[in-house]
């Protein structure tokens, strides 16, 4: 309710969404998509629609891996963990599987009146 009535503002502004966990399916993996996720994401998602014009991105983290999908006309994006990161394969099942030689990384997001930037990077943990 809380989300919708901000939502619902008259406010030209562009928006950003930060979450921990990823609200929709990232379909990386069976295991990513049945634990990993927002228990109501789908309930936001449909919240989120309501703005989606003036949503420049939903960013998360908790995947540790950059991802990038749009669903409904609203980009969705998760990035690196910047300590470790996770083995991740498409039929994957089992808890999480440290990746323990990829370098960590984050992201720098940039928002202009072009669009919504997104920079990837990593850095070595040596």
């Amino acid at each position: 309710d809380w989300l919708r009535e901000r939502l619902a503002e008259d406010d030209p502004r562009p928006i950003l969404v930060f979450t921990h966990h990823p609200l929709l399916k990232t379909h990386t993996s069976v295991w990513y998509d049945e634990f990993m996720m927002t228990i109501n994401g789908d309930t936001v998602h449909e919240v989120l629609k309501t703005a989606a014009d003036r949503i420049q991105g939903v960013f998360h983290g908790h995947v540790h891996h950059h991802i990038t999908f749009h669903r409904d006309g609203i980009m969705y994006s998760g990035i690196k963990s910047s300590w470790t990161q996770f083995h991740i394969w498409p039929d994957q099942t089992i808890e999480t599987a440290n990746d323990l030689p990829a370098d960590p990384g984050y992201a720098l997001v940039t928002v202009t009146t072009a669009g919504t930037f997104i920079q990837h990077f990593t850095y070595r943990h040596d």
